[in-house]
């Protein structure tokens, strides 16, 4: 209540009322009307720490925009109208009353609100947030003559823009999606709760692998900035890429709720080539039968060797080792033994080569010949003197052969030059010591073998002989010839005819002997009948 003191005297104006004699005195007195006060609160989540994820609290957030409207006709406190009877408008409906942004304890508040009803809208939300576009309804209503200012209060909850990442894993070939890419999730720069660093630049903050149908995405619940995405670990097949794959998740303003990020990760397959071809030539090879396997021994592909065209095998393991096995050899080559290779991470082709040997032939001669070994007296008796003579086979040495090629003697390989034409000379070679005569590394095919000097005392051999060296199989590294050759020793043959002198008449009767004029000799040396023996004692009939 508020009271007024009235004090008649000589400096109070007043009036007298001309039939009653009453003083009158005239005072104004005024009332002011009721005010609402309006309080915005505005509140969201603020990053707060992180422990394999990153956790938020709520706080008060400053810069938020609101604007408040009239939600229907507000009229003045006192009812006063004009001259047409209306009453006197303070704001239309739908008017815009006032535009207020919150600061830094989160609030806004607006005084002097005629009683009446509105309604609050946010017009900008904070930046990192979202805009809330429902809308609050606020009624300021009269309480009594003892409440000036009626306080009303709205809160505003704003969600913070989330942040999605995801990777899509292809094969750079081919473009179709890959599983079983480990990406890792990195924060470029430093992540800040207040003033308080929580999170370091360059953090490891997740590790993703994709799935079946290529997409790794990151779980976490990330705030908003700036994020790389390497590869840990390439899929089986793939090679490794050192790639960084950038995303900007900085605010893209109050519309977008989530900032939707996705980048695609081509990966190359890891590559050989295979090849088979001549070890001493170069030369690449058809029909041969080939596989690669594992190491647990399962095969990972097989084929047939086709000339200059490498074969290609497409998605090994980096760092795992692999067979080359073969087979079945080309015809004319020996199956050679396993190569081992190790798949190297990179992109460039890696080439495996397996080399075959062709198989080399192998002609032994030994050659023979009789050898005298005793000499046995047969008879001695009645004027009759006879000795056996007996051999034995032995070794011959200085015996010489050509060989030449019975035909033409191709290189396996099919395009090298011919080893040998046909008849071509292709080795002379003389029996050792031991009666051997050796010629090794032969390519292999058919040969004919010719001697061309013998030992002293023996025939020449003047027969060829065919040898066939010709290839056997892959499993035969050495065709080999090695057969007895033996040589006729030649042999003394004496006849004595008696004539009568100075005719040709025949004598009949006369006994002759046949001596040795030097020592006979064994194989051995021995002494077997000294000079001047008598080795035979014949009668001519």
């Amino acid at each position: 209540h508020q009271y007024l003191e009235i004090k008649v005297d000589s400096d109070t104006a007043y009036q007298e009322d001309p039939v009653s004699g009453d003083l009158i005195i005239e005072v104004d007195f005024e009332n002011h009307p009721a005010k609402g006060r309006l309080t915005i609160r505005k509140e969201g989540e603020v990053v707060k720490g992180f422990d394999k994820d990153f956790t938020y609290e709520e706080a008060s957030l400053a810069g938020a925009v609101f604007e408040v409207y009239a939600s229907e006709d507000i009229y003045t406190a006192d009812h006063q109208t004009d001259e047409n009877g209306n009453r006197y408008l303070e704001y239309a409906k739908d008017t815009l009353v006032a535009t207020v942004t919150t600061d830094e304890t989160g609030s806004a508040v607006i005084e002097n609100l005629p009683l009446g009803k509105y309604r609050v809208e946010e017009k900008k939300a904070p930046e990192g947030y979202t805009w809330n576009a429902k809308g609050e309804k606020v009624t300021f209503t009269y309480v009594g003559q003892d409440t000036p200012v009626v306080d009303e209060e709205v809160t505003f909850t704003n969600e913070r823009q989330k942040v999605s990442i995801t990777v899509e894993k292809q094969d750079a070939e081919t473009g179709s999606v890959v599983a079983r890419a480990v990406f890792g999730l990195y924060n470029k720069n430093e992540i800040k709760s207040g003033d308080n660093v929580i999170v370091k630049a360059d953090t490891l903050l997740q590790e993703i692998t994709s799935d079946e149908k290529g997409q790794a995405h990151f779980t976490l619940d990330l705030p908003l900035g700036t994020y790389y995405v390497k590869e840990i670990s390439a899929p089986d097949g793939f090679v490794s890429s050192d790639e960084v794959l950038e995303f900007d998740a900085t605010y893209r303003g109050q519309d977008i709720q989530t900032i939707k990020l996705k980048s695609i990760k081509k990966n190359q397959p890891t590559t050989i080539e295979v090849t088979k071809s001549d070890l001493t030539t170069g030369v690449e090879l058809n029909g041969a039968s080939l596989s690669v396997l594992d190491e647990d021994g399962n095969v990972i592909d097989s084929w047939t060797s086709v000339k200059d065209e490498p074969h290609v095998i497409k998605y090994l393991t980096v760092g795992k080792t692999y067979i080359l096995r073969e087979s079945l050899a080309p015809l004319g080559y020996l199956k050679t033994t396993d190569v081992k290779f190790t798949i190297e991470d990179t992109a460039e082709i890696q080439k495996v080569e397996m080399q075959d040997h062709v198989p080399k032939a192998l002609l032994i001669v030994n050659k023979k010949g009789e050898f005298l070994d005793k000499i046995t007296l047969l008879d001695n008796v009645k004027g009759v003197v006879e000795h056996f003579f007996e051999y034995i086979t032995g070794s011959l040495t200085d015996v010489t052969f050509e060989i030449r090629a019975a035909e033409d003697i191709k290189a396996a390989d099919g395009v090298s030059p011919d080893y040998y034409s046909k008849d071509e000379l292709v080795a002379t070679v003389t029996t050792d010591a031991n009666g051997v005569a050796e010629v090794s590394d032969l390519p292999v095919g058919k040969y004919y073998v010719k001697e061309v000097g013998t030992a002293y005392g023996y025939i020449l051999d003047e027969e060829p002989r065919y040898v066939d060296l010709s290839y056997r199989d892959q499993d035969t590294p050495v065709v080999v010839y090695d057969e007895d050759w033996q040589n006729n020793r030649q042999k003394v043959k004496v006849n004595v005819l008696k004539k009568e002198k100075d005719t040709d008449r025949v004598l009949k009767g006369g006994i002759f002997g046949l001596y040795t004029r030097n020592d006979i000799l064994s194989a051995s040396g021995k002494v077997l009948m000294e000079a001047d023996t008598l080795i035979e004692l014949k009668q001519q009939m």
